[in-house]
């Protein structure tokens, strides 16, 4: 449910947000949260859209791998998948 994925998103939010302003932050992926599902991760990625700024990227196997990269990658300059 929506409690257990504000349980961890909220802090990491918070986190990934003072790492910015106080400059200790890296270019690239922030954090990456694995699910066992494909239905599972939807679900996340639902929450992670409606209660936070976060960007973010839905990504699991079984598509191509040029559609899984765009996504994955959210404008970075330079990024593999």
């Amino acid at each position: 449910g929506t409690g257990k994925t504000l349980a961890f998103l909220l802090p990491l939010e918070e986190l990934i947000k003072r790492n910015a302003e106080s400059g200790e932050a890296k270019p690239g992926v922030q954090a990456i949260i694995l699910e066992p599902t494909r239905e599972l991760a939807a679900q996340v990625q639902t929450q992670i859209s409606k209660y936070s700024s976060l960007k973010s990227a839905l990504v699991y196997g079984g598509d191509a791998r040029s559609s899984e990269q765009s996504k994955t990658c959210l404008g970075l300059k330079r990024c593999s998948v």
